[in-house]
């Protein structure tokens, strides 16, 4: 059932996305997101699976372009928000950039319980993508 669940869902964002679907490496960690656009499709996954408040975790994130190279992107960042107290995380995450379109994200933490939105930020030389994905914590 899961696999195909996985399947309609791949089947669905490329159409949306224009053939663009983002492929994270094989791993453990199964609870995968995606964030789809007309121009950006998104998969992201945390490790550890389960985010805990207080608790220092990591994003592995693969991004794919609809309508040009993942090679025009000058720059991503990820960040988190909690627009009910309008402030973000303590700190800001280390990025790697892995190549063709991977990306690695450590010292994130939620520090307070409620509502959080991931933010990836892509930006190319003529525009700033804003993708954002809710998360409820207790």
């Amino acid at each position: 059932m899961n696999k195909l669940l996985f399947l309609i869902l791949g089947l669905m964002v490329q159409a949306i996305a224009g053939a663009c679907v983002p492929e994270l490496p094989q791993g453990a960690n199964k609870k995968i997101q995606t964030i789809v656009t007309p121009s950006y499709a998104l998969s992201f996954m945390t490790v550890p699976e389960t985010v805990k408040v207080g608790e220092s975790f990591s994003i592995d994130w693969a991004v794919c372009v609809s309508d040009r190279s993942v090679s025009e992107l000058r720059s991503v960042s990820v960040d988190a928000f909690m627009p009910e107290h309008n402030h973000g995380m303590n700190d800001k995450p280390t990025i790697i950039d892995k190549g063709h379109g991977l990306y690695h994200a450590d010292g994130l933490m939620f520090h307070m319980s409620g509502q959080w939105d991931y933010i990836f930020i892509l930006r190319t030389e003529s525009s700033v993508a804003r993708l954002s994905k809710k998360v409820w914590l207790k």
